[in-house]
C-alpha cells in the first residue's frame, strides 16, 4: 500500500472557559471582585461530601483556592470515597503527599457551569491542580507533568470520558466556580500509550506487531528521532509511533502536538484474523517492502509501508493526522464523545484533513476513517464497508486514560478492505 508521508505541525489549545460563545470558545466568567465570603472554600465547606472536606483540608486545599481565582471541584460523595477505601480512619492514616495526589486531582482551573458543559460540542479540557514529576526522555530531564480533566454533560456528568454523575445533578455554586457531587474518585493516569501496551498480558501480539515494523523500519534506516525539518522518520504516517504515541511527555504538553485516541487489538482480535503467533506477524509483514515510491505533484513524496503498519494505522486517531486538525485541536475522542457528539459520530469531524506541509496540499488518505453511532451506552466502529462493525466493549477496566491519550481495548483487527 502507498501511502503519503507528512509532519503535521499542531497548535496548543487551552481552554479557559465556563462560558460557551461557540464551538471551541469559552471565556471566563466576570467577576468584579474577590468573594470570600461565599468563595468555593466556603461553599466547600458547607457541602454534604464530609469525608472529600476532610481530606481536602489535611492536603491544606485552602491555600490553593483563592478567592480572586476560578475553580470547578468535583467532589466525590461520601459513598465513592468508602467505595475507594477513603473512610474516615484511612484518610488519616494516609501520607498527606499521597492524598494530596488524589485531592488536586478533582480540582481544575477555571469555572465551569452546567450549561457550559451541556452545550458543548466535546469533553472540555481543563487543566487540574495535579502536577506530577516526570521525566523527559528526550532531554534526560525532569519535568512537572500537569493532568488535565475532560468534562461533558451528556445526560449524566462525564469526567474522561467515563460517567460520575446522576441525571438531575446541579453543582453548587459559589461566587469563583462551582462545585460537582460525582459518584466516583477519580485515577489520574500513569502510563504512557506505549507503557499501557507493554503492561497489558491481551495486548501481546499489538505489541509484537508494532515492535517488527519498527525493527523493519530501523533495519532500512527510517527510525531516527522525529523532529521537525527534513529529519528522517515514518512516524507522520506510521504506527510506530515515535511521533506521536510513544513520544516523551513534553511534547504533548510543551509542544501541544495532539495526543492519540487508540483502539488497541486483542490478541483475540489477532487470533481471529489469522494470526497466531509473532512469526505469522513477521510473515505477513515480509509481503512487501517498505521503501521510496515516487513523487507525485501537488501530493508529495509517496513511500512503500508495511501491509500491518496500515491495518495498525486505522485503530489510532490522531487529529494532527487521519482526523480534522483545525477545527478540534488537542481534542481527545473519548468513550462519550463517540456516543453522543454529532461531528464525530458519523459527522464533520470524520472528514480528511491530512495537510502536506512542504506544499500545503490537502490529500486523501489510504485507509478509509473509522465512523462511530452510539446507542444505550454502547459504541459501534465501521471500520469498513463491506464488514459488520466492530463493537467496542462498554466494560471500564477496558478504558484506559494515559498521559499522552487513551486507550480502548477491542476485540476486532480493521483488517485491509475488501
Amino acid at each position: 500500500m502507498i501511502k503519503r508521508f507528512g509532519i503535521v505541525p499542531v497548535l496548543a489549545f487551552l481552554v479557559f472557559s465556563c462560558q460557551k460563545n461557540g464551538m471551541n470558545d469559552f471565556r471566563k466568567a466576570a467577576h468584579p471582585m474577590a468573594d470570600s465570603t461565599s468563595d468555593v472554600r466556603m461553599v466547600l465547606k458547607s457541602s454534604p461530601v464530609s469525608l472529600f472536606l476532610q481530606a481536602a483540608k489535611k492536603t491544606g486545599l485552602d491555600s490553593l483556592l483563592r478567592p480572586d481565582q476560578y475553580f470547578t471541584v468535583f467532589a466525590p460523595v461520601d459513598d465513592a470515597m468508602i467505595a475507594a477505601g477513603l473512610d474516615k480512619g484511612h484518610i488519616e492514616s494516609l501520607p498527606a503527599d499521597s492524598l494530596r495526589k488524589i485531592v488536586l486531582f478533582h480540582v481544575a482551573q477555571g469555572a465551569y457551569s452546567q450549561a457550559a458543559l451541556s452545550t458543548a460540542l466535546y469533553s472540555v479540557e481543563m487543566k487540574s491542580l495535579r502536577k506530577d514529576l516526570s521525566i523527559d526522555r528526550g532531554s534526560a530531564s525532569s519535568i512537572l507533568y500537569q493532568q488535565n480533566l475532560y468534562a461533558k454533560i451528556s445526560g449524566v456528568l462525564y469526567l474522561n470520558g467515563e460517567p460520575v454523575g446522576k441525571a438531575g445533578d446541579t453543582a453548587w455554586t459559589a461566587s469563583n466556580g462551582y462545585i460537582w457531587p460525582i459518584q466516583t474518585v477519580l485515577q489520574a493516569p500513569t502510563q504512557s500509550i506505549w507503557q499501557i501496551a507493554q503492561s497489558r498480558p491481551e495486548l501481546s501480539m499489538y505489541l509484537a506487531a508494532m515492535r517488527i515494523n519498527d525493527s523493519i523500519y530501523q533495519s532500512i534506516g527510517w527510525i531516527f528521532r522525529p523532529g521537525w525539518g527534513n529529519s528522517k522518520t515514518v512516524a507522520g504516517d506510521s504506527v510506530s509511533y515515535g511521533w506521536v504515541v510513544y513520544d516523551n511527555l513534553t511534547n504533548t504538553q510543551t509542544y501541544g502536538l495532539a495526543r492519540a485516541t487508540v483502539f488497541a487489538p486483542t490478541n483475540a482480535a489477532f487470533e481471529a484474523a489469522g494470526f497466531h503467533t509473532y512469526k505469522d506477524l513477521l510473515n505477513y509483514d515480509t509481503t512487501m517492502t517498505p521503501g521510496y515510491a515516487g513523487y507525485q505533484p501537488g501530493v508529495g513524496w509517496l513511500y512503500n509501508y508495511l501491509p500491518m503498519d496500515s491495518i495498525l494505522k486505522t485503530h489510532v486517531i490522531i487529529n494532527a493526522g487521519n482526523y480534522t486538525a483545525v477545527r478540534i485541536p488537542y481534542h481527545l475522542s473519548l468513550y462519550n464523545d463517540l456516543m453522543y457528539n454529532p461531528d464525530i459520530n458519523n459527522g464533520g469531524f470524520n472528514t480528511v484533513d491530512f495537510m502536506n506541509i512542504y506544499n500545503g496540499h490537502a490529500a486523501p488518505m489510504p485507509n478509509q476513517l473509522l465512523q462511530f453511532s452510539g446507542s444505550n451506552g454502547a459504541v459501534k466502529i465501521n471500520w469498513s464497508p463491506n464488514a459488520a462493525p466492530a463493537g467496542l466493549p462498554a466494560d471500564k477496566s477496558r478504558h484506559i486514560m494515559a498521559l499522552n491519550g487513551v486507550v480502548y481495548e477491542i476485540d476486532q483487527l480493521f483488517t485491509p478492505h475488501q
